[in-house]
């Protein structure tokens, strides 16, 4: 009788361990980390995108990059920074929208076809197109940070990379683009 209680017992034991196994096995641990800072970095690098553009005639243009947390960026101060040029026709529709910690700026204006110009000479002297086709997300950050730039050029040829987690442009480069956008706002 002591032995059938015994193996009762074992019986029981076991049952109720499988049991348990099986309702933790069955349940969903989330792996998502999408929400979480840092959780997931999402590659879509094109590494057949061009290194070099053959057009040196810009139809649009359009930056952003974020100085918020960089120690370097005392003549831009810790902003962020949109730039946009579009050619239209004889003219171009610019924009220079910048904003930190609740202060900002938007100012539209429009210049003269040499502004893309002036523009070409930018990207080309800092080698805009090495970066052609990276783009990086890292996601759970918050909006505002890192960099982007989207030009296209007469040719059909483009130049678009993305950056949510770091600025890839040099310091150098940010400060010759906002120059060139803020000494054409009419009235500067």
């Amino acid at each position: 009788m002591k032995k059938l209680l015994c193996g009762i017992g074992v019986l029981l034991i076991v049952g109720i361990a499988l049991g348990g196994y099986k309702f933790i096995a069955s349940r969903k641990v989330s792996t998502n980390t999408d929400d979480i800072d840092g959780g997931v970095i999402h590659d879509y690098t094109d590494p057949n995108a061009p290194k070099v553009i053959e057009c040196t005639e810009i139809t649009k243009f359009y930056c952003d990059f974020s100085l918020l947390t960089n120690t370097e960026a005392e003549e831009l101060g810790n902003r962020v920074y949109m730039l946009t040029a579009i050619l239209e026709g004889e003219s171009v529709k610019c924009c220079i929208d910048w904003h930190a910690s609740g202060d900002g700026e938007k100012c539209e204006f429009e210049a003269e076809p040499a502004f893309m110009e002036k523009l070409h000479e930018i990207v080309a002297k800092y080698d805009f197109a090495q970066y052609n086709g990276e783009v990086y997300k890292v996601s759970g950050l918050p909006d505002n940070f890192g960099s982007k730039l989207d030009i296209e050029y007469s040719s059909g040829e483009s130049i678009y990379a993305n950056d949510n987690q770091s600025v890839f442009l040099s310091m150098d480069a940010m400060k010759e683009l906002v120059k060139l956008f803020r000494d054409n706002v009419s009235g500067r």
